[in-house]
């Protein structure tokens, strides 16, 4: 009963050892957000709101266009921030922007975890109780890519301020609940599913009844995943209700997902290992129709080989030659 109960703890504690505070797991696991379509896509709503939005653009437009020309500036303003975000997704969907991604990933790790600690450093922080991600560094190649389009009156502005420039990854509530579960499970991370793993096989080794105890650990197997897992199939909704309305409620889907990636693995692996478990230990156990369906196994194996034919005798060799 004890290791079904901890079985979610362990489980959550190790794959949080080894996502979080292993760079390289973590570098594997983020690395496909580059390409993620609502990454990507977030980025970029963000990026483009960040640059056109308090911004009078026709009063812009107004100002390079001949008087005679006036006429045009509202049609060409209103096509403008299509235009930042069509360059925007070209930056973003570059294999440059992708190499920068995996690079910086080792750092964003180092960050992730700062933000868990509650310190506010890094391209990934906490700001105002949130994980945010800064798209400073987007901005600034966008805005290059607009001077040498001519759209110098976007590309000179100053960069937007932090608060209009970041993705929401976790908002003030996710943020306190994964520092909470951070701070629990990082110092039982090492050894809390060894002990787990343990009190399994313990029971097993002395039970009188092992066939029976095999098919109960298996039980207590499969609750503890089912637990673990039922949490998370519900977390991306929970997730996805937090941001209803704002350009972060697909994105942070997909933030979840892939760090919980590993965690859905292991889950799905506990599930199949609790179901061998039982089939195994029930089918070796005194049940009667255990009994029962050995003894027919055993019937079938024996009339298989009473009906197979036994292999014809090897020919006898040439009698030998008279003298």
């Amino acid at each position: 009963m004890l290791a079904t109960i901890l079985l979610p703890a362990g489980g959550l504690a190790y794959w949080g050892q080894r996502t979080l505070t292993d760079t390289e797991r973590f570098v594997e696991t983020v690395a496909p957000l580059a390409t993620d379509e609502a990454i990507i896509e977030a980025v970029a709503e963000t990026v483009t709101n960040a640059l056109t939005t308090n911004v009078n653009l026709e009063a812009e437009v107004k100002g390079f266009l001949p008087p005679i020309a006036a006429p045009l500036a509202g049609p060409i303003s209103s096509a403008i921030p299509t235009f930042v975000k069509q360059v925007t997704l070209k930056i973003l969907n570059s294999p440059q922007f992708q190499q920068f991604w995996t690079r910086a990933a080792g750092s964003l790790q180092s960050a992730v975890i700062k933000a868990l600690e509650g310190e506010s450093t890094g391209p990934v922080s906490t700001s105002n109780g949130q994980v945010v991600l800064d798209t400073g560094d987007v901005i600034d190649q966008v805005k290059k890519v607009l001077a040498s389009k001519g759209l110098t009156a976007i590309a000179d502005r100053p960069t937007p301020p932090a608060a209009d420039r970041e993705i929401v990854l976790l908002n003030s509530d996710q943020l306190a609940q994964a520092q909470s579960i951070y701070k629990l499970t990082k110092p039982a991370a090492t050894w809390l599913i060894v002990i787990v793993l343990l009190l399994f096989v313990g029971a097993i080794a002395l039970a009188r009844r092992r066939a029976r105890m095999v098919a109960y650990v298996g039980v207590g197997i499969l609750l503890g995943a089912g637990i673990l897992r039922v949490g998370l199939a519900v977390a991306p909704d929970f997730i996805s209700n937090s941001f209803i309305g704002t350009p972060f409620q697909a994105a942070s889907i997909v933030f979840f997902n892939t760090l919980t990636s590993y965690l859905l693995t292991g889950t799905a692996l506990f599930l199949i290992v609790g179901i061998v478990m039982v089939v195994s230990g029930w089918l070796f156990s005194g049940q009667k129709h255990a009994v029962a369906l050995r003894a027919k196994a055993e019937t079938l194996r024996t009339d298989s080989s009473k009906s197979t034919p036994p292999p014809p005798a090897p020919p006898a060799p040439p009698a030998a030659p008279s003298a």
